[in-house]
């Protein structure tokens, strides 16, 4: 197995950057970013490699090239930062708080959309009675004012 340590040490014992290697093989150099950080390369991408910077990461897995030290897997574990344990406990309780957070919002948002939904219809509903009396306003204005004057008359 061939992973993207193995490339990423034989870049750094050839003393290629990842954008050198990334123009010599005619890839992106997000691509070479990609391949350092898979746990496997493909045979396919390995025989790319192998073509395009002359060398032999199967060989290189072998130990028939030096095995990576000590100082290399340093090198890429700083590169590499991981969080410690805390930092990663408190991130991802802050997390937690905003997943609940938007949980709360999207209900509440849901609440109101039926609200919205409810007066939208009621508003409908409204328009359609209104439709309906005002061809009589049309016809008999005086009739209407008379009504409403008399139904405060009598209240």
């Amino acid at each position: 197995m061939i992973s993207g340590i193995n490339l990423k040490i034989a870049l750094k014992r050839l003393d290629i950057s990842q954008a050198e290697a990334a123009i010599k093989i005619g890839k992106s150099r997000q691509t070479i970013v990609t391949w350092v950080g898979k746990s496997e390369l493909d045979d396919e991408t390995v025989e790319l490699i192998n073509k395009k910077l002359g060398i032999d990461l199967k060989s290189y897995t072998q130990g028939l090239i030096e095995k990576p030290t000590l100082k290399d897997i340093r090198e890429i574990a700083n590169e590499n930062p991981r969080l410690s344990d805390e930092s990663e406990n408190q991130l991802r309780e802050i997390i937690k708080k905003y997943e609940l957070e938007i949980e709360r919002l999207n209900h509440s948002l849901n609440d109101k959309l039926t609200i919205i939904s409810l007066l939208t219809d009621k508003i409908k509903t409204l328009e359609k009675e209104l439709t309906v009396k005002s061809p009589k306003q049309e016809t008999d204005p005086d009739n209407d004012n008379r009504s409403v004057q008399t139904k405060l008359e009598t209240k």
